[in-house]
């Protein structure tokens, strides 16, 4: 997924770690169907957010985490993150 295509990356815990994914443009999702296929409605509302088909468990340590965080801000610091098992989306610019 090109990086304009994304406009933010947010994480959850889940039992027994945490889910990473990303928040496409509705344009990326829309172009290659990630909003048309099975279960992505029920997912999306279930999270409240647009990220079925689009996330990964992130089975590493919480200071990994924040590291890819970081990388992330430094290739595309206009990228908003969203820790929502915090409630606090941040951004860097």
């Amino acid at each position: 997924m090109p990086s304009a295509a994304v406009s933010t990356v947010p994480s959850w815990r889940v039992r027994g770690g945490h889910r990473v994914g990303v928040v496409a443009t509705a344009e990326y999702r829309r172009r290659i169907g990630l909003d048309t296929r099975r279960g992505g409605q029920w997912m999306d509302n279930a999270i409240g957010l647009p990220i079925a088909w689009t996330t990964t468990t992130w089975d590493g340590p919480p200071h990994e985490l924040k590291a890819m965080i970081a990388a992330l801000w430094r290739i595309a610091p206009e990228t908003p993150w969203f820790d929502a098992a915090h409630h606090n989306p941040t951004a860097r610019g």
